[in-house]
């Protein structure tokens, strides 16, 4: 008799969430892998400290800038408002702008 028995060693990453918020009338983009308990602790502490959900058009605004390229040029980063670089990787953009001392922005667009 067979063995039918599959084992699959497959790794899934937890799911990347994307919090856009205003503190202090500055926007905020938090990106972030983890699970919804995660998510909702952050989104608590970001009240704690007096963030608040960015207005609607703002926010449309800020995806939109982020998910499109224009015809004249490469898409912007919706953190930093500077034109993005496409990557080796075809169809992918990204910032190439540092943050802190030895880690750079995290903003990526598909297209």
């Amino acid at each position: 008799m067979e063995d039918t028995t599959k084992v699959t060693n497959t790794i899934s990453k937890p799911p990347r969430c994307v919090i856009h918020a205003e503190l202090d009338g500055f926007p905020l983009t938090i990106t972030f892998r983890g699970k919804a308990e995660s998510f909702k602790n952050t989104v608590q502490r970001l009240r704690e400290i007096g963030a608040t959900p960015p207005s609607l058009p703002a926010l449309a605004t800020a995806t939109a800038t982020a998910a499109t390229a224009t015809e004249s040029g490469p898409p912007k980063c919706p953190t930093h408002g500077t034109k993005m670089k496409e990557s080796r990787k075809p169809g992918v953009w990204y910032c190439t702008k540092k943050v802190g001392e030895d880690s750079y922005c995290k903003e990526e667009v598909k297209r």
